[in-house]
């Protein structure tokens, strides 16, 4: 983690222990956050403590920097520079916020409000997520950690972009998963044959005519609902699927809750537990 003009400034305090005051002098450049006459040590000079230090900070990929309470960089470590494309020349000539798309620069002040206005003496942290603006103009989704103490604030961000464009691709499945089932009014279930509440998709509540927050899908609610003389048959092939631990199909008719009778096909399969060689769960589909 080098210092732009190659020096490391180290600070005496009666109230820190060597390790501290070197980490922090590392850390901080500014001396005020000590309150204390600084002594300079010419590069060349370094302990080896603090070539060792340097050297675990660039290897992370986690973005690691400190700023000031008017958001004016300090220091920040290479993974900083990395992710974002800017050099610490550069990182130094605006504020952390203007990283900040303006679509986003409401929450952001929201979140670290707390962290400009915390006195010298308190630890205020604040943990948030947001977009940043790369330096070739594109976009980044990070987690952010920053920390308030004395006159600057510690950040670190870890590039979760990845993940939120995996959640995006899988949010975009499940829209088109629960579009086609509305089309071929089918839905899935699961079923863990130790308890007694189902999972249902939003479909199987408007095939059994329920409504999701109202109604919470049991053995004995859905028995309730499917007719008396197709109860039997029913059962019968959820017991022979778990002793003969094979797949099943079945017909059965309900009572649809805004009247008339619907026919129900069932497709089930069987989840095996690999440790007991037992069915431990069924799940499936049903359509109207």
């Amino acid at each position: 983690w080098l210092d732009p003009d190659g020096k490391l400034h180290h600070e005496k305090g009666a109230d820190f222990t060597k390790t501290a005051r070197d980490f922090a002098a590392f850390v901080v450049k500014d001396a005020a956050i000590l309150n204390n006459k600084t002594e300079t040590t010419d590069v060349g000079q370094i302990p080896k403590t603090d070539g060792e230090l340097r050297h675990f900070l660039n290897l992370t990929n986690d973005m690691l920097g400190v700023y000031r309470r008017d958001g004016s960089f300090v220091r920040v470590n290479s993974a900083f520079n990395r992710t974002l494309g800017y050099s610490d020349a550069e990182l130094k000539t605006f504020p952390f916020i203007t990283l900040i798309p303006d679509e986003d620069k409401d929450a952001v002040l929201a979140a670290t409000k707390k962290l400009l206005y915390a006195t010298p003496d308190e630890e205020v942290r604040a943990d948030f997520e947001s977009r940043v603006r790369c330096k070739d103009g594109n976009l980044r989704w990070m987690k952010w950690a920053h920390k308030a103490l004395g006159e600057h604030i510690y950040i670190v961000g870890q590039d979760i972009t990845g993940l939120k464009q995996h959640e995006a691709e899988l949010e975009r499945r499940e829209a088109q998963l629960s579009e086609a089932q509305k089309i071929g009014r089918m839905g899935h279930w699961y079923w863990e044959i130790d308890q007694q509440k189902m999972e249902w998709s939003d479909q199987i509540y408007a095939i059994f005519g329920v409504e999701k927050g109202n109604f919470i899908p049991t053995t004995d609610s859905v028995n309730a609902l499917v007719l008396k003389r197709d109860l039997r048959k029913t059962h019968r092939a959820v017991q022979r699927a778990l002793v003969r631990k094979k797949d099943y199909e079945i017909e059965f008719r309900l009572r649809h809750r805004e009247g008339g009778i619907r026919f129900i096909h069932c497709e089930g399969r069987c989840k095996m537990n690999p440790r007991t060689g037992k069915v431990e769960a069924l799940f499936g589909v049903m359509q109207d």
